[in-house]
């Protein structure tokens, strides 16, 4: 009876002990959620998280002369980004458009309207102050702007597939109506550039017309007719208004009635406000349709799985994409974890595509309008900023604090860290239970034989 009961207990203890080790190989570790995976926040106020922003607009652009070969080269060298409002009708291949093509292709200007010919609003009959035709609405805001697109090729962030974009309307005499209103928001045109000065904000969003209310401007430097400011403390000063309230710094000028010299007031000015590492230096038509994708949350940003190999996608909507590209690099804000001491992202257009890792920069480099990444594990802040591309509506991003195994993914689906022990796991329990069974049978035979003996 008592040999049973052994033989029993010996059975069961034997059974049982793989059958534990199955279910302690397999369980997976939990890890605190907050510390798995990073969460998305919202897109940034400025590029990159910056704390203020430099744009510049330059008027009445006909023709090439001397105020404006000295104009675009201080600027371009500085890196200071800069509209050229361009009079379209007034422009000729040889005279104008091949010198504009030049500086836009120097990576630094954009090619914003100023109207067919200059004139007065309304857009009908004659100009009675100058005796300009003024033709028609259309014909100034839709013409310049195919003026545009037909006489230059516009480099990536003004592109998406064959069509380009003109972003920025410079109201000739600073005037403006209903009707123009209309037409520019028909054109998809996004800002329209005013006169008026001490602007420092954004401009609101005009739902009834399809683009932002007039925008003015902080300052306009040099000594023309009107009011202008030559003076390097004043000029100073009102950057220092912005950069000190993380503001905006809307510089203007007319060209011809600004003294480019070497060491004069304008040299002196764009020196103090230029190569700053916290400061946005963009064009007013890409300022605006950044923060057009902000405030009118054009993209849309979902996720899938969790914890490290969680996956963005940011989406923009067909109709969007096609009239507005969104080609300039817009910024994400995500918390990442704190226990995080490094950080990588990578991105693809296709969930097809392989994974590309996303340059990482830091607050110390100075650079604009790229693809990258930056990291700030003080305040458990990731900043991406990434561009939609020709081929896709979407984005796809993974955040890690490790780097991505190689090879990268070739096909869509994700990347699943192996457990070792729990893939070992069944071939153990076979392993196991077959020793087991052996020992079993081995305590049964011989308790058998000494029963016989006895």
């Amino acid at each position: 009876m008592n040999r049973n009961i052994l033989l029993s207990s010996l059975l069961v203890s034997v059974l049982l002990f793989p059958a534990i080790f199955w279910t302690l190989s397999v369980t997976p570790a939990l890890a605190d959620p907050e510390e798995a995976e990073p969460l998305y926040v919202g897109v940034a106020k400025y590029y990159d998280n910056r704390k203020c922003v430099v744009t510049s607009t330059h008027d009445d652009f006909a023709y090439n002369t001397s105020a404006w070969q000295n104009c675009l080269s201080m600027l371009t060298e500085k890196k200071i980004y800069h509209i050229v409002a361009i009079i379209t009708n007034a422009t000729t291949r040889e005279t104008g458009w091949d010198f504009i093509q030049y500086w836009v292709d120097q990576g630094y200007a954009e090619a914003g309207s100023h109207s067919r010919n200059h004139v007065h609003t309304p857009y009908t009959g004659t100009d009675p102050y100058d005796g300009r035709p003024r033709i028609s609405y259309e014909w100034q805001i839709n013409g310049s702007k195919n003026d545009i697109i037909g006489n230059l090729t516009l480099p990536k962030w003004w592109r998406y597939g064959d069509r380009e974009y003109v972003y920025a309307w410079i109201e000739p005499y600073g005037l403006c109506d209903d009707t123009v209103r209309q037409w520019l928001g028909y054109c998809h045109y996004l800002c329209d550039r005013m006169v008026s000065t001490r602007w420092y904000d954004f401009a609101g969003w005009d739902s009834s017309k399809g683009l932002f209310y007039r925008v003015g401007y902080t300052v306009e430097m040099g000594s023309p007719p009107w009011e202008g400011d030559a003076s390097v403390s004043s000029l100073n000063d009102k950057f220092n208004s912005a950069y000190n309230n993380g503001k905006m710094y809307y510089l203007i000028t007319h060209p011809g009635h600004v003294n480019w010299s070497e060491g004069n007031y304008a040299d002196q000015h764009t020196d103090y406000i230029s190569n700053r590492k916290d400061v946005w230096y963009v064009p007013l038509g890409l300022l605006y349709l950044y923060h057009w994708v902000k405030v009118r949350n054009i993209v849309n940003v979902t996720s899938t799985v969790s914890g490290l190999n969680k996956v963005f996608k940011l989406s923009i909507g067909v109709t969007d994409h096609l009239n507005y590209g969104v080609s300039y690099p817009i910024t994400y804000v995500f918390d990442i974890p704190s226990s995080w001491t490094g950080g990588y992202v990578y991105y693809r257009y296709l969930e097809t595509d392989p994974w590309i890792l996303i340059e990482n920069k830091s607050s110390q480099d100075f650079f604009n309008g790229i693809d990258t990444s930056r990291f700030n594990f003080t305040d458990h802040k990731a900043y991406v900023s990434v561009s939609f591309s020709d081929i896709s509506h979407e984005i796809h991003l993974q955040l890690r604090n490790t780097t991505m195994p190689s090879p990268s993914p070739l096909v869509g689906g994700i990347w699943i860290p192996v457990d070792k022990l729990q893939l070992l796991a069944p071939w153990i329990v076979l392993a196991s239970t077959t020793i087991s069974a052996t020992v079993i049978m081995a305590v049964s035979l011989r308790l058998r034989r000494r029963d016989r003996t006895l």
